[in-house]
């Protein structure tokens, strides 16, 4: 019968529910049955993922009848696994992918020492440093930096331009820098560090978390700095040059926003004068705005006012700039129009035609959370004061404040460690797991052995929470460990002591494959490593050996120093030149199994076969072949294997000489698969039984295990590779000691 299992919680695979399922029964049937209102004990909703075989399906074929050899799962996401501001998504994803390797007997996705630059073969989607405007991108996750990085923040509402009376334009941004809390280095216009710019001409200031505590109206530093301005964009140059020239009305706001405060800018882009004889000379324009009224759906609703205005500031042959503004004496919607009354004189020599090139509505603040735990950057620019239009883009440099390892007050830290606790731990768009689940132990030591290389990054787009944490210590030569709901590290590096021993005794017989490695036509003849060059961020790039032509790419994700980033690549390098032999083996030990990244040792004979052909007699322990044996040319001790009747293997027995070349004594009678002494065909009406005959050596090595998948029933596959520890010369620092 097809067997069913329902699995209540990926992150615990051993507690689950097994139930057969009768014979033509549906899945769908079972739950109904057992859970008739779709609910789990808890009456809480089940958001299933279902698989047949290993195979995912639609939760449309739950009425699908299973054969009577398949196996069902049942997988309930837990509703805290969906992130909604995050940038990396579910931890669920690791877990499951692991379940379902140990139910249907698949390979999961363990990372191993051997493909640790795989993530980072191509260049990472979350992380873009190309040179960019700043930008308001809606709808996309908010950036999380780690360590101490370049960024170009992101838009928290979209700048605005503004005029005063001294004919300046001023451009006003409010900005994201990161989640969490950073301390600022450096602000950047451009490549010019602000700090070097005219005195009045550039003011900033950062906003912590606790300091704007999500709402509006409580940055107050700069005067009539608003955080809720609302742009028309219908209003963008409309010119006015003659007597009775309008535009408009024009709406404010879309629905759902009001305001009582309403500026508007005007420019004359060929000044505002009369020109005389001995000169130009002053001139004034006059103008009004009508502000009507509105409802929800943008009819007017009866109520108006006009507000007048008369310009006649004097600035030379100078553009002409000002904001006016318009208090409406209570909140709501409205829509705006402009007219000129002032006429325009047909001598030529009155200049005093203007643009319309902006209308803001100050609209009200709400009382709700509107950021989340971010720090904001305030920024404010004299666009005129040799600046062009202010658009330029500004970055920030910034190290980002965490409790190390997750624990105690904020503090400005570079360590990967700490990152990858952050993304394990946090509650805003990390796993939401809690501390206890990790390795503290380990990571303490860990965290002091990195401490003199840094992890820099910024995610900027939607991932894993796997793919998060593997980045963040990949360029440690290190992968998270996920045992079970328990997050460890396993460190690749020098071990100074075997974790354990395999031998012919633990491991199960015809499982063990040595594999070696070589080089193959067109292989890469070096690694190079992509990292980003910490002055300005650009990619910049480290190659093993110098005088590699076709390297093997890498981007290591967060490498900020050269130094590392040569490292990292001699570190490639020395695996692709040293590691070059793999082993694979099964065995039943169930908890005893090691983890990968641990240095075993591995026991086996290795037959060297050298000659073959037919038994020709064989009594009790006695066999006789067909010809003679190359006794005194194959290194001793000898060994044989026979071929059963059905074609298969027997075990491999130590033999020695016998009375003459061609007979041999077996040290142990030969078992086939059902582990039963072989019979021995001679001479019936059956062929003969083929043997083959050599050499019988042990080999004892040294691996570091790099991946763990389940096979059948109680069976794991172990990988691995040979343990050299010589790779591990002039790579990163630490690793020139033993590792944890």
């Amino acid at each position: 019968m097809a067997r069913l299992i329902l699995l209540q919680n990926p992150l615990a695979p051993y507690d689950r529910e097994e139930a057969e399922l009768a014979p033509g029964q549906a899945v769908i049937d079972w739950l109904q049955e057992h859970y008739p209102n779709g609910c789990g004990p808890n009456g809480e909703p089940w958001p299933l993922r279902f698989f047949v075989n290993g195979q995912e399906l639609e939760l449309d074929n739950l009425d699908l009848v299973p054969e009577p050899d398949d196996i069902v799962l049942l997988a309930v996401v837990p509703g805290f696994i969906a992130l909604v501001t995050a940038v990396v998504t579910a931890i669920i994803t690791a877990a499951l992918s692991f379940v379902i390797g140990l139910i249907f007997a698949e390979r999961p996705s363990v990372p191993g020492f051997a493909d640790q630059q795989s993530s980072a073969r191509d260049k990472s989607t979350v992380y873009d440093v190309r040179a960019q405007q700043n930008a308001a991108r809606i709808g996309e996750p908010i950036p999380v930096a780690y360590g101490q990085v370049l960024t170009v923040p992101d838009y928290a509402m979209q700048p605005h331009r503004w005029y005063d009376n001294n004919n300046d334009v001023w451009l006003d941004s409010l900005m994201v820098l990161s989640q969490g809390e950073v301390d600022v280095q450096e602000v950047l216009l451009g490549d010019t560090n602000v700090n070097s710019l005219m005195s009045g001409t550039f003011w900033w200031a950062m906003i912590p978390p606790w300091r704007h505590q999500q709402t509006l109206g409580n940055l107050g530093f700069f005067s009539n700095f608003y955080e809720n301005v609302v742009t028309c964009p219908e209003v963008d140059g409309q010119r006015f040059e003659n007597t009775g020239d309008s535009a408009g009305y024009f709406r404010l706001s879309k629905t759902g926003f009001t305001g009582r405060y309403i500026t508007f800018d005007l420019e004359w882009p060929g000044g505002l004068f009369e020109q005389q004889s001995w000169g130009p000379t002053g001139n004034a324009v006059d103008f009004n705005v009508i502000v009507q009224q509105v409802d929800a759906a943008g009819n007017f609703t009866g109520y108006w006012q006009q507000f007048f205005f008369t310009e006649a500031r004097f600035w030379g042959l100078d553009v002409v700039r000002q904001t006016y503004s318009m208090d409406m004496g209570f909140s709501s919607s409205w829509a705006a129009a402009l007219f000129r009354s002032s006429n325009q004189h047909a001598d030529g020599r009155h200049i005093d035609a203007f643009k319309w090139s902006g209308l803001k509505l100050y609209a009200d603040l709400v009382q709700y959370p509107v950021y989340g735990n971010v720090t904001l950057l305030a920024v404010r620019i004299k666009a005129s004061q040799g600046i062009g239009d202010g658009q330029q883009q500004i970055r920030v440099r910034m190290t980002r404040r965490l409790p190390i390892l997750g624990a105690g007050p904020l503090q400005a830290t570079t360590n990967p460690a700490d990152a990858l606790v952050d993304i394990y731990t946090n509650m805003d768009y990390g796993a939401r797991r809690p501390r206890d689940e990790l390795d503290l132990g380990k990571l303490n030591q860990l965290w002091h052995l990195w401490n003199g290389y840094q992890f820099g990054a910024v995610y900027t787009g939607a991932t894993t929470v796997w793919q998060a944490l593997v980045q963040s210590v990949q360029g440690m030569a290190a992968a998270p460990l996920p045992l079970g709901s328990f997050l460890s590290v396993a460190q690749d590096g020098i071990k100074p002591a075997r974790s354990m021993l395999f031998t012919e005794q633990n491991i199960s017989r015809d499982s063990f494959v040595v594999s070696y490695d070589f080089d193959k036509v067109g292989a890469n003849d070096g690694v190079e490593v992509e990292y980003r060059e910490p002055t300005n961020f650009s990619p910049a790039y480290a190659r093993v050996p110098s005088s590699s032509v076709d390297p093997e790419k890498i981007v290591l994700f967060g490498c900020v120093e050269a130094r590392h980033a040569f490292q990292y690549a001699r570190l490639t390098w020395n695996r692709r030149l040293a590691q070059r032999k793999t082993l694979e083996f099964a065995t039943e030990l169930e908890g005893l199994i090691p983890y990968p990244g641990e240095r075993v040792a591995v026991s086996h004979t290795l037959p060297q076969w050298g000659i073959s052909g037919f038994v020709a007699d064989a009594s009790g322990s006695t066999v006789t072949v067909d010809r003679d044996l190359p006794w005194e040319t194959t290194t001793a001790p000898y060994a044989m294997m026979f071929r059963t009747a059905e074609g298969e293997p027997s075990t491999i027995v130590t033999v020695t000489r016998g009375s003459w070349p061609n007979v041999a004594i077996l040290g142990a009678p030969p078992l086939g698969p059902d582990g039963l002494p072989i019979v021995f065909h001679v001479g019936d009406r059956q062929e003969n039984t083929h043997f083959v005959f050599g050499s019988s050596s042990t080999m004892v090595r040294d691996f570091v295990l790099t991946e763990l998948r389940p096979k059948t029933g109680s069976q794991v596959t172990l990988a691995g590779l040979v343990y050299n520890p010589n790779i591990f010369a002039g790579t990163l620092d630490f690793l020139a000691g033993p590792v944890p």
